[in-house]
């Protein structure tokens, strides 16, 4: 009896493992070109405000996609001098931008107290931005005709301590702010002296 002719087909279960493998390769190929995308960053693990002197642990390396923008945030390189000050508020988990810090030795702000006399406006929050405005104690014989000024303006507001008490029957409370070095001065005379300050929300622009 003449034997089976053999078939030299292709065997379909070859060639869906081909497909397979195809596909497959294909897949980690898209997979390294798309982490190509991306470049790491660094974000703020808490807020951070003007005066704060950061360095690489107060941050936290993100893999982002930024593209083209990626020059314009902070990454590990820009600690290679030291430890930089924040110029600039950045919110709490936010990209910090390489316009928002600076080296140390260019820091221009300071941190004062001030006794706020009365209630503050709910807008009134750390991180808020704010006129603080001084009226003379009235302590001096020509102090009552003094009208109330602004003290210092576009102050950055960093802690409003949990020490409210009363003084003459008004209610206090002390306040941290981040104010210009030039302004120091005349924010220290204003509390010697025992002027009335006030925050205010400042406005757009400010």
């Amino acid at each position: 009896m003449a034997g089976r002719a053999r078939s030299w087909g292709l065997d379909p279960r070859f060639l869906i493992g081909a497909a397979l493998v195809v596909a497959s390769i294909a897949g980690v190929v898209g997979l390294v070109a798309s982490l190509d995308d991306y470049s790491t960053a660094l974000v703020a693990k808490e807020h951070l405000s003007p005066g704060d002197e950061i360095d690489a642990d107060d941050l936290v390396e993100t893999p982002v996609r930024l593209g083209a923008t990626a020059a314009a945030y902070l990454d590990d390189s820009a600690f290679d001098a030291g430890p930089l000050v924040v110029t600039r508020a950045v919110a709490e988990g936010e990209l910090v931008p390489l316009g928002s810090v600076d080296e140390a030795h260019r820091a221009a702000d300071a941190r004062v107290v001030v006794t706020v006399v009365g209630a503050v406006s709910r807008d009134v929050a750390e991180g808020a931005v704010v006129d603080a405005w001084s009226v003379a104690s009235g302590r001096g014989s020509n102090d009552e005709s003094l009208p109330p000024r602004v003290l210092v303006g576009g102050a950055e507001v960093v802690e409003i301590r949990d020490d409210a008490s009363v003084v003459g029957g008004r209610s206090t409370l002390s306040v941290e702010l981040i104010v210009p070095r030039s302004d120091v001065a005349a924010v220290l005379a204003a509390v010697a002296a025992g002027d009335v300050i006030s925050l205010v929300p400042a406005g757009p622009g400010e």
